[in-house]
C-alpha cells in the first residue's frame, strides 16, 4: 500500500513520463488506467469541438447542447483521470491482499475476505470507467451531429477513443470476475457489459456515418 501513497497522480505527469510508466515492467499503470485516459482524451476532443462551436451564429441552434457538453465534459474528464489512479491503486490492493499471512485458519479467512473485497473494487473501478466512456461516446455523437463541421473529424476521434475506453474497461472487469465469489454481482456486471457493448456498436456506426456525411 505504500506504493499507492507515494505514487504521483497520473494527471500530474508529463505525457512522456506517463507512457514510460505504462511501458515499464511494472503491472501498473496497465490497461484499466490506459482505458480511463483514453476516455479522458476522448472527452477533451469532444469539448474542443464544443468550444469551436460556442458563440458561432451559424450554430446558434446548437448552443444549448454546446453548454451542456462543456459543463458535463469537464466533470467526466476529471472523473476519468481520478479513475485512472484508482485503477492502479485497486490492483495494488489486490496484490497486497494476496501477500497477507495464511498460517492459521483465522488468517486464512481474513485473507480471503480481503482478497474478495479488493477484487470487487478492482472490478468496480473499470466498471465506472466503462460507464463514463460510454457517456463520452454519446456526447461525441451529439457534437458530430450539431457541432462545428470543420471539427467533425475531432468528434469522430473523440468517440473512437471513448469506444476503445469502453472495451478496455470491460476487459478489465471481465478478468476479475473469475476471482469473485459473489455470483449475483458478477451476473450484474456481465449483463451491464453486454448492454453497453451492444449500444457502443450501434452508436459507433451512427458516429461514423454522421461524421462521413459532414466531411
Amino acid at each position: 500500500m505504500d506504493n499507492c501513497e507515494e505514487r504521483t497522480p497520473f494527471a500530474d505527469m508529463s505525457v512522456r513520463e506517463f507512457f514510460e510508466k505504462v511501458s515499464s515492467d511494472s503491472p501498473t499503470p496497465g490497461g484499466g488506467t490506459a482505458s480511463a485516459t483514453a476516455g479522458a482524451a476522448g472527452i477533451s476532443l469532444v469539448m474542443m469541438v464544443a468550444a469551436l462551436t460556442e458563440g458561432k451564429k451559424k450554430y446558434r441552434d446548437a448552443q444549448e447542447d454546446v453548454s451542456m457538453v462543456l459543463e458535463e465534459g469537464d466533470l467526466l474528464r476529471s472523473e476519468l483521470m481520478d479513475l485512472a489512479d484508482e485503477d492502479s491503486e485497486a490492483f495494488d490492493a489486490v496484490m497486497a491482499a494476496l501477500r497477507l499471512p495464511r498460517t492459521s485458519e483465522q488468517e486464512k479467512r481474513a485473507r480471503t475476505r480481503s482478497i474478495q473485497a479488493a477484487t470487487r473494487q478492482a472490478a468496480e473501478v473499470p466498471r465506472q470507467v466503462m460507464v463514463r466512456c460510454h457517456r463520452v461516446l454519446e456526447l461525441a455523437v451529439l457534437m458530430a451531429r450539431v457541432g462545428n463541421a470543420n471539427a467533425v473529424s475531432d468528434a469522430l476521434v473523440g468517440g473512437e477513443l471513448a469506444a476503445s475506453g469502453v472495451r478496455g474497461a470491460a476487459a478489465n472487469v471481465q478478468i476479475n470476475l473469475g476471482s469473485l465469489s459473489d455470483e449475483e454481482y458478477c451476473e450484474e456486471l456481465i449483463q451491464q457489459m453486454e448492454k453497453v457493448n451492444y449500444e457502443v456498436e450501434r452508436q459507433l456506426e451512427d458516429l461514423r456515418n454522421t461524421a462521413a456525411g459532414r466531411m
